[in-house]
């Protein structure tokens, strides 16, 4: 199989050289023909190469019209090999160096499907993972950066925009000093690339008057023990709704800063989108805390006292802390609906909106009973809006199932049961046969999976508000017989606890 394996790399890095669509799509068939026989650390292998073949695919058809594409099937295929080699049981006994190569692969194919939040998260995405293991990895850091310098342009708040390129900027100079790993070793042109980037991002930040030796740490988290302690995790799990919080934990990100950009209407228009939103933070904010509040808990509250339960057998938990739990699943994830009516209404899609959800805003049926993108959405050049459609094809799409994240395939079932239905925590994992009523999960799974929808959650949150600021600058081309709603310097509502010297509880 070794000689095999050579020999299927070799051919596909040729192949990818030459831009040789048909020689890839022969050898994408003959990985999954060794992939019959494959085992041990052989079969991520085999998907690795399989994506490099999609990739070289994606190459060779790409320029600016594909780019834009919403429906690119060889990216899709890629990144579903990505994530088939990073699930396998053997992938952490592959060499360091192929693990870094693929994570970091995994890494630029979501960044370029518009979802660069999850591009730099901290788990099996991510290319923090990778540079954790080779903290100077070259290619990952060029391409963190770059990551870091897509999402910077999205926003709009221009202090935020210089922290990110600040970061991006320290993350290119890893990459081109001397003791910056290189993978297939060092590539004068690329660092020439990553040099001349440097020199962009300096200038800019020149330009704009950045303050270079500001203290990110030089924030309070609050008052009290309990609310410093809060906002710490919050933090370290970036959960903040703060972009600044995808890329680092300083204290500065710690504040749910995203909203609304300024936006316009028409006359006969109700500027109606920033209370959607407010509700939406908020429910976000609360479910976020009756997570951390749950895991913290753990055990006896006072209200659980004299409520009399009756052991069945099945390791089940009861309490305050696992209906503070469920509550946070359900809350975290009726917010995907909630986005899927806001689009409905912005993009002016034309859903009722009892059947705007998530699932449906994006697609319609067409002949053959198969789902086609909404004209609406068609060739849209919107970065995070796209993002926003492939996140909720990984939750929802029943035709994306098998090539969604495996951590997400069980999130709508859970959902289900648990608002719907009966779902059991348990302490360990009890044989439960699952049926049409009743669902088992180990408390430390379903807390897994909780935490999984918050940061899903989130993401949607901050794409949701990304995109119409791509649409509004769009529409700044062309605003006749609009008015502007300007939230950029707005009043945010005054709540009693903002007011001074008011006596709180904690």
């Amino acid at each position: 199989m070794i000689s095999i394996l050579k020999n299927l790399g070799r051919q596909i890095d040729e192949a990818c050289d030459v831009n040789n669509e048909q020689a890839l799509i022969s050898l994408i068939e003959d990985c999954s023909i060794a992939l019959k026989e494959a085992v041990g650390t052989d079969r991520p292998i085999l998907y690795y190469f399989t994506s490099n073949a999609y990739s070289g695919i994606v190459t060779a058809k790409y320029d600016v019209e594909y780019a834009w594409l919403w429906d690119q099937p060889e990216a899709v295929l890629e990144l579903f090999n990505l994530r088939l080699a990073v699930n396998e049981d053997h992938f952490e006994d592959l060499n360091i160096v192929i693990q870094c190569q693929i994570r970091t692969n995994l890494a630029n194919r979501l960044n370029s499907l518009g979802r660069c939040i999850e591009a730099s998260r901290r788990d099996i995405f991510s290319r923090r993972w990778a540079l954790r293991i080779i903290p100077k990895f070259a290619k990952a850091l060029g391409n963190r950066a770059y990551g870091l310098q897509c999402y910077s342009r999205l926003l709009y708040d221009h202090n935020h925009r210089s922290i990110l390129l600040h970061n991006a900027s320290k993350d290119v100079a890893s990459a081109i000093g001397d003791d910056a790993y290189w993978d297939t070793g060092e590539e004068p042109a690329t660092k020439n690339a990553l040099r001349a980037r440097l020199d962009s991002i300096e200038a800019y930040l020149d330009q704009v008057g950045y303050q270079r030796s500001l203290d990110l740490n030089a924030f309070d988290l609050g008052e009290t023990q309990k609310e410093q302690d809060y906002r710490q995790w919050c933090l370290n799990n970036r959960m903040f709704l703060n972009p600044l919080n995808d890329a680092l934990t300083d204290k500065v990100a710690a504040s749910d800063f995203q909203h609304l950009p300024s936006h316009t209407y028409n006359f006969e228009e109700e500027p109606r989108f920033p209370v959607y939103y407010n509700h939406m933070k908020q429910e976000y904010a609360s479910a976020r805390f009756r997570y951390y509040n749950a895991i913290q808990l753990n055990g006896y509250h006072f209200s659980d006292h004299e409520v009399v339960l009756y052991d069945n057998g099945d390791a089940g938990q009861f309490g305050h802390h696992t209906e503070e739990l469920k509550s946070a699943f359900r809350a975290a994830y009726s917010l995907f609906d909630k986005v899927g009516i806001f689009i409905n209404d912005y993009f002016k899609v034309g859903l009722n909106p009892y059947d705007a959800t998530f699932r449906r805003v994006w697609s319609q049926k067409v002949k053959g009973g198969k789902n086609e993108l909404r004209d609406v959405f068609k060739d849209r050049k919107n970065w995070p809006l796209r993002g926003l459609f492939y996140l909720s094809k990984d939750i929802f799409d029943d035709e994306f199932s098998e090539l969604a994240e495996p951590d997400a395939q069980e999130l709508a079932k859970i959902r289900n049961y648990a608002e719907h239905r009966f779902i059991t925590l348990q302490a360990y994992s009890a044989n439960v046969k699952p049926d049409e009523y009743r669902f088992a999960i180990t408390t430390d799974k379903f807390a897994d999976k909780t935490l999984r929808v918050l940061k899903m959650a989130r993401a949607c949150l901050i794409y949701l508000s990304l995109a119409m600021l791509v649409e509004e600058e769009e529409k700044e081309k062309n605003n006749k017989d609009r008015i502007s709603f300007p939230l950029l310097g707005g009043i945010p509502i005054l709540r009693p606890w903002d007011i001074d010297n008011f006596d709180s509880e904690e």
